[in-house]
């Protein structure tokens, strides 16, 4: 299974990038509560979105390693300058 390129609002929402370029609330892109025909079309809608990396997961699922994400990180990862 590839990784896709995954957002983060600063509420903790996340947002993934399909194959198509569409971007949803869900990762399979299926049963979605919200989408966007481009990334470009979320950035309008959230223009303080960032862009999260998962690097690996601890035990639990807890995300270990963020490449940004600020205060949406409640303390459970490492933010990568």
């Amino acid at each position: 299974m590839s990784k896709k390129k995954t957002y983060m609002t600063e509420d903790g929402y996340r947002f993934y990038v399909q194959p198509s370029g569409t971007v949803t609330n869900t990762k399979s892109g299926k049963n979605v509560d919200m989408s966007f025909k481009s990334i470009d079309e979320m950035f309008d809608v959230f223009p303080d979105i960032k862009v999260i990396k998962y690097e690996k997961r601890a035990e639990g699922g807890a995300i270990k390693k963020f490449s940004s994400g600020g205060q949406a990180l409640r303390g459970i990862g490492k933010v990568i300058k």
